[in-house]
Order: C-alpha cells, then sequence, then structure tokens
C-alpha cells in the first residue's frame, strides 16, 4: 500500500507502528520514543494532535489524514502478539499519568501525587482530552484491554459524581464513554451509578443513557452498540493533508520582562555544554562529536535545542531571546559549535561544506528522508536555515539554498523537496536574496 506517493505504509499500518517498523505521520516519531520520552513531557501530550490516533487506532478517522483506522485484521494480531498488548498498555498508563491517575500492578485505578493540578488542567469545558478518552476506550475495546475498560469508567465516574473534580466531563461520560461498553459491562455500571450521588437535574437520563442512541453531530461522534461494533465519527473533524504549518511555527509575540535583559539561558548553558540535552543526558560535544543516526532521524527534541531560533515548534524548549542569539554570534566558540551542528546534518543528508565553503553530495543515498513528501525533514532545513540565519552563518544560506534548488530542479535528485524550497526555505532569505534565488531557479527550470 503506497502513501503520500513516495511513503510505502504495509498491509497493516498500526501494527507495524507498534512493531517499531514505521513511523507516525506527519510527526516521523517512532512508537519507542514517544514511550521513552513523552511520558512526563505534558506539554507535548496536549500540544501535539498529530500522535493520539497513532497510539490508540479504532474504526473512527480523526483529526490526523496521515493517520489509519483499524484494519479488519489487526485486532486478531494484537490479540495474538503480547508484546504489541504490552506497549499498548504502556501507551495508556502514559496517557493516564497525563490525566492524573495510574493504573496499579492489580489493575485498579487511583490518583497520582499531582492529581489535583491535572484534574484542574483537565475539568474544562469542552476539553479536547475527553474526545481522546473516547478514543482510548474504544481502542482498548478492539486490542484486548477491555476488563480495563468499567474498572476505569467506575474511576471517572466517581471523579464526576462523588468528588466532583471532573464534573465537566458528565455530557461526554453519558454520551460516548458509556455507550462503548457492551451490554454486560454496561448494566454493572449503570448499577455502579445509582449508588453515587445523582446530578440534581435530570437524574434518570442522565445516569441511564440509552445503550443504543445514537447522538449526531458532535465531536466526539456516534457511540457504541453491545455488540463490540461501533459506527460514528468520534473526533471527526475537518482534516487537513501535511503540512509544514502544521508543526506551529508562530513567532514569539513577546519576552517575559525578566528575560529581556538576561543572556544567559539553559539553551546558552547546554551550547557551553554545561548541561545535557532534557530527556537524554547527552551533552552537545557528545552529539556534536559522536553523531547518533538514531537519534537525529527518530528524536525531534535535539532540533530546537541544536538550532534555536525564536520559531517555536513541535516540542517545549526553553525560551530563546534575541539577547541570547546576540550571545552565540559574539561568542566564537558557540558560533562554532552551531557550525558544527550544520555540518553534523549535512552528513546527515549526505552532503558535505568543504573548507572553501562549496557544497557536494558524497552520500546520495542519504537524499532519501527529502525525497518523501511526509517526512519532517524539510521542516527541519527551515528550522536549520532561520538559527543559520539569528546566529551568526547567515553568509552560508543562499549558497546552500542554490545547492538544494539544484538538486531539486536541475539534478532531480529531491523533487519532493520543490514545495519546502518555494512556501518555506526561501522565505528565511532577505528580499535581495530571495530575488536572486529566484532569478537561479528559473535559470536552471529552463
Amino acid at each position: 500500500m503506497a502513501y503520500g506517493n513516495n511513503y510505502w505504509i504495509p498491509q497493516h499500518p498500526n501494527v507495524s507502528f507498534y512493531e517499531g517498523k514505521i513511523n507516525a505521520l506527519p510527526n516521523y516519531v517512532n512508537i519507542d520514543d514517544i514511550l521513552r520520552f513523552w511520558p512526563a513531557d505534558f506539554y507535548e501530550l496536549e500540544n501535539n494532535h498529530k500522535y493520539i490516533q497513532w497510539l490508540f487506532p479504532n474504526r473512527d478517522p480523526g483529526l490526523n489524514s496521515c493517520a489509519f483506522t483499524i484494519h479488519p485484521e489487526e485486532p486478531k494480531i494484537f490479540n495474538s502478539r503480547p508484546h504489541l498488548r504490552m506497549k499498548l498498555k504502556r501507551a495508556f498508563e502514559m496517557m493516564l499519568q497525563f490525566f492524573g491517575m495510574r493504573l496499579t500492578s492489580d489493575d485498579k485505578f487511583e490518583l497520582t501525587e499531582n492529581s489535583a493540578e491535572r484534574l484542574l488542567f483537565l475539568n474544562t469545558k469542552n476539553n479536547h482530552n475527553f474526545n481522546r478518552i473516547t478514543r482510548i476506550l474504544k481502542c482498548l475495546l478492539e486490542f484486548g484491554h477491555n476488563k480495563l475498560m468499567l474498572p476505569w469508567l467506575k474511576f471517572l465516574a466517581k471523579l464526576i459524581y462523588e468528588d466532583k473534580t471532573l464534573n465537566e466531563a458528565e455530557d461526554s461520560f453519558q454520551k460516548f464513554w458509556m455507550p462503548v461498553l457492551d451490554a454486560e459491562d454496561s448494566i454493572q455500571l449503570r448499577k455502579f451509578l445509582d449508588k453515587l450521588p445523582k446530578s440534581q437535574s435530570n437524574q434518570e437520563s442522565k445516569h441511564s443513557p440509552s445503550l443504543t442512541s445514537n447522538v449526531a453531530g458532535t465531536q466526539e461522534g456516534n457511540a457504541a452498540s453491545s455488540t463490540h461494533k461501533y459506527t460514528g465519527s468520534a473526533e471527526r473533524m475537518p482534516t487537513s493533508s501535511y503540512s509544514e504549518n502544521a508543526y506551529s511555527y508562530e513567532k514569539t509575540t513577546s519576552e517575559p520582562e525578566e528575560r529581556k535583559h538576561q543572556t544567559t539561558s539553559k539553551i546558552i548553558a547546554f551550547y557551553k555544554n554545561e548541561i545535557p540535552l532534557p530527556k537524554t543526558g547527552l551533552f552537545i560535544n557528545d552529539i556534536l562529536s559522536k553523531p547518533d543516526k538514531y537519534m537525529l532521524e527518530k528524536n525531534s527534541i535535539y532540533m530546537h535545542w541544536l538550532f534555536p531560533n525564536e520559531i517555536s515548534g513541535t516540542f517545549q524548549s526553553e525560551f530563546f531571546s534575541a539577547a541570547d542569539a546576540e550571545e552565540i554570534r559574539e561568542t566564537p566558540a558557540l558560533k562554532g559549535q552551531v557550525l558544527k551542528a550544520f555540518k553534523m546534518m549535512l552528513e546527515f543528508y549526505g552532503m558535505e561544506l568543504t573548507k572553501d565553503e562549496r557544497f557536494l553530495v558524497p552520500y546520495s543515498e542519504k537524499l532519501y528522508p527529502l525525497m518523501l513528501n511526509n517526512t519532517p525533514d524539510p521542516l527541519k532545513i527551515t528550522r536549520i536555515l532561520r538559527s543559520l540565519k539569528e546566529l551568526g552563518h547567515k553568509d552560508l544560506m543562499l549558497p546552500w539554498l542554490k545547492f538544494l534548488a539544484c538538486l531539486i530542479y536541475e539534478r532531480k535528485r529531491i523533487p519532493g523537496a520543490a514545495t519546502s524550497m518555494e512556501k518555506y526555505w526561501m522565505d528565511t532569505l532577505d528580499k535581495k536574496e530571495k530575488r536572486e534565488l529566484s532569478d537561479y531557479i528559473n535559470v536552471i527550470k529552463k
């Protein structure tokens, strides 16, 4: 099965993702990286909207047009492979921690130490995480963890009706979460609800929604019947194709007052080799002296630290100010670190910067990621270009872009990068250089 013209997807993409054979698109992140690096990264779990359908696939399409609904054979495959079911359980536990909950060793549910903070964050009207819970429940049902559903829903019901710490989820609980259960578990849940304090308004209908009722015209979609099959449009929203805008490159509107005159940040300390890259323990000198191909390919956190600029990205990193950029530009050792990082990424993409500042392609097979339409690598180049501009290596931008243009339009080595060149890379140049590059492209296109 082909995807995005160039990116090949196997017959069972959700199984292959959990096996680590393919990465989640469009972020191009690996399942093992998510389970290793993301559990404590609440910012990423909240603001990244591309991972949830890969981690918890079901029969409903959703926000990420690059994800896949489940193939009819995939539940059988999951249920026959304990290691896949264990990974799914780890993903579930990661989301529980994000919600302020945990699963105990005997498969019971309890609150975490920071639950007050997490539930306060979760307990807001129309919270999109309620949609995520719907998706998670349907995935648990399909992929062999249905025994966790009733205990979790009882736990959630207690938070909603008794503790009143999740009362904003009451509507989602009744209309979307309960109907995912089969008939027997639904009866058990309704008996449990009858013992809890009831809402003052509409008590009967609030606690006893019909298992077969359909609720149309909502984001969470239609509910399930008691046959373990369901139809509907949970999390159904307008979808869009992959674009660099999906990575939220938005300019920081203003600096905090206390940072305006501060010239030393954690990123500066990282560049000085004083602190390691968060969550990896790697110092910049280690990264630059012994590049890890696996990390460069699959762990995108490093890009925001190696190539900082005033454009935010997918991962939350330390605030980076104009004063920080100036410090790097004016400090030869730090400016040299930027050049080393740039050369490392060039080598990763099969390119080389010679001593006389010419660009070559000694390893053409490494150009492969730039040939694809649905990888984050064109985004990485946008970030690198902006960093070169802000951190003292502006003179390398136009020669590199001319070289990339040659690979795109003349040699036809990376034609899939043409859109990124025309929409994003060229815009990093000033007006004069942009005109020069545009004229160059027009010449080599003929």
